[in-house]
């Protein structure tokens, strides 16, 4: 309980104890994204020739193309993949091999 007249304050001389947050943030993130590119069956973050609707083929490191900073599972079927400067639906994906 708080006496009246005194205030409570974050400390902001000393280091949060533990983990610190943005590691901690990156490692969930890449958790997600490895979890997400299981789901899909696509080897996200790897280099693919990808071969799209019409016979567009591809080739480099597949990546999300939206870099949002948490990934929602109940969107992947909207997730939009690239492969340098080609943006595209996963669902235009005819085949994907994965080259590394």
């Amino acid at each position: 309980m708080v006496a009246d007249g005194d205030q409570l304050g974050f400390n902001f001389d000393t280091p949060p104890q533990g983990t610190d947050g943005y590691s901690r943030w990156q490692s969930e993130r890449r958790a997600a994204l490895s979890a997400l590119a299981a789901k899909l069956g696509f080897p996200i973050g790897h280099r693919v020739e990808a071969e799209l609707n019409g016979g567009v083929v591809i080739r480099g490191v597949l990546q999300l193309a939206d870099d949002d900073l948490w990934l929602e599972p109940h969107r992947d079927f909207k997730i939009r993949l690239r492969i340098d400067r080609c943006i595209f639906a996963a669902s235009e994906i005819v085949q994907c091999v994965r080259l590394d």
